[in-house]
């Protein structure tokens, strides 16, 4: 019995702490949990997390690739993402760092640009612009033992090169006190079944809210 009591003791204590950080956590941000729990969708779940700020859908859906994707109708188009998607529920991120100086924020910009750059001119460099894509986000169909040769070290260098603009992340915002960098769990070669406009008109007037800023 008394080995209960003190199980409970720590539970409850545990709770309190708990919920003590959650406010700490509230208090920094309260003001944008606020603004933003005004705006979500019915059932949409908001979390702060440490510096972040989760906002995940009531839904799943199922993730697909839309490259060069051969559907003729509804029907086809269910049957090809729920068999080549990924089922997960819609989730959009806010991150929040002390404010950038305008020095760091420029120059983290100037990189990212060179970056895209060197990534938009990767298959002209490696001369393979004439080549159809397939259905993957970074691949090429080849024929002859030279193209595939190519293929290859397009992926090789696009993938390298994709690993240094997601270190070299730029915040999407620069208000008075914050840093804010937004981003969401849908890839850019992705859309969603069943489609659904909530989604993006969310996080479109999340970005509204803070351009205001």
């Amino acid at each position: 019995m008394r080995s209960k009591n003190i199980i409970k003791i720590i539970s409850v204590v545990f709770i309190i702490v708990a919920n003590l950080n959650m406010v700490g956590c509230r208090n920094e941000y309260s003001d944008d949990y606020k603004k933003i729990s005004k705006i979500i969708p019915e059932g949409w779940e908001i979390i702060i997390q440490g510096n972040k700020i989760n906002i995940t859908s009531k839904d799943t859906f199922w993730f697909y690739n839309i490259l060069n994707i051969d559907v003729k109708n509804a029907e086809e188009l269910e049957k090809f993402a729920k068999e080549y998607g990924n089922p997960r529920r819609y989730k959009i991120v806010l991150e929040f760092e002390q404010r950038w100086t305008d020095e760091k924020l420029n120059k983290a910009k100037e990189n990212r640009d060179i970056i895209k750059q060197n990534i938009n001119n990767l298959p002209e460099k490696l001369k393979i612009v004439h080549l159809q894509p397939t259905k993957g986000p970074s691949y090429f169909k080849s024929e002859t033992e030279m193209e595939k040769k190519k293929v290859r070290q397009f992926e090789r260098e696009r993938k390298e090169l994709e690993e240094e603009l997601s270190i070299c992340k730029v915040p999407d915002f620069n208000t008075k006190r914050h840093s804010i960098f937004i981003s969401n769990n849908k890839k850019w070669y992705e859309l969603i079944y069943p489609y659904s406009e909530e989604p993006y008109l969310l996080e479109r007037n999340i970005r509204n809210m803070f351009s205001n800023k």
